[in-house]
């Protein structure tokens, strides 16, 4: 890794929070490995996300 990305990683915050965009594709993907589909219906959630509400908007 380049000297100028390890000394920015090293100076990040510890306390942001993850990425939500990759949580949710987390849950959509667990979802379609449990299911063999991401047609779900709209109450239907995985890993505590909404996914059916994700995928339908």
């Amino acid at each position: 890794m380049p000297d100028h990305r390890t000394a920015k990683a090293a100076t990040a915050p510890a306390w942001l929070p993850a990425d939500p965009r990759r949580r949710t594709l987390g849950a959509a993907r667990a979802c379609y490995e449990l299911h063999g589909t991401l047609a779900t219906p709209r109450h239907a959630t995985t890993l505590g996300v909404a996914v059916g509400q994700w995928g339908s908007g």
